[in-house]
């Protein structure tokens, strides 16, 4: 959080500063304005890119840069766990998967593309999302694009599959989890790109929010999936 109120206030004195020297460059250029003193002049002449003060201003852009993905880096250890999370549940879905394969016909093709291929792609999602947000050089304006779209196809995607399980007779927990659940995960993940690129603070807090209610929803769902198959499994037998 310091580091992002330094950044913030960087970039405020840049600004104020790029204003300071037009208005200088402004004064000079106007010929009613008479500078008796030579030094002065001088100082005023110089090009904003060999002055103290675009100096300053480039130095204060670096430390923007600095401080975010010095921020960025302080998540690693989170993002770490919730990778390892989301992979282990994958592994562990595609061993049941195939303990259950006789239940993966055609005609619960329907099935599985609605409930189990979402699952999977919501904890994939968990994983890249992560492995993304631990790039070292990753900078605000990229974590902002990247995460932007995926959001934007992940919300497009879920609001597809929420209204094909509304059509279902289902419990209102599994409307819940399967449906609305993802869908709010990828739209806190716009709204955290959004944040990243107007500059605003509290941006990566509110991608981890984003990311680990993707990995909740993955948790509960293939969980519940797995209970699924195998009692499917063991009735059928």
């Amino acid at each position: 959080m310091r580091t992002l109120a330094q950044g913030r206030l960087y970039s405020l004195v840049s600004s104020v500063a790029i204003e300071v020297e037009l208005d200088l460059q402004m004064v000079i250029a106007d010929p009613r304005v008479k500078v008796e003193c030579p030094r002065m002049l001088s100082m005023l002449q110089a090009s904003p890119t060999d002055g103290r003060l675009s100096g300053a201003i480039t130095r204060g852009e670096n430390r923007v840069h600095t401080s975010f993905i010095d921020a960025l880096g302080e998540w690693h250890n989170f993002y770490s766990v919730l990778a390892t999370a989301s992979a282990t549940l994958l592994g562990a879905m595609f061993v049941v998967a195939s303990i259950g394969g006789s239940l993966l016909t055609q005609e619960r093709a329907a099935e599985v593309r609605l409930f189990v291929t979402p699952t999977v792609i919501h904890l994939s999602a968990v994983v890249l999302g992560c492995a993304l947000a631990m790039v070292p050089s990753l900078d605000r304006t990229a974590l902002g694009v990247l995460f932007g779209v995926g959001g934007t196809v992940g919300i497009v995607y879920s609001a597809a599959r929420a209204v094909r399980i509304r059509q279902r007779k289902l419990e209102l927990v599994d409307h819940f989890w399967y449906a609305a659940v993802p869908t709010i995960a990828y739209a806190i993940m716009i709204a955290a790109a959004v944040i990243a690129l107007t500059f605003a603070s509290n941006a990566l807090e509110v991608l981890a929010l984003s990311i680990a209610l993707l990995l909740v929803a993955g948790i509960r769902n293939a969980w519940d999936l797995l209970l699924f198959i195998v009692a499917q499994t063991r009735g059928s037998n």
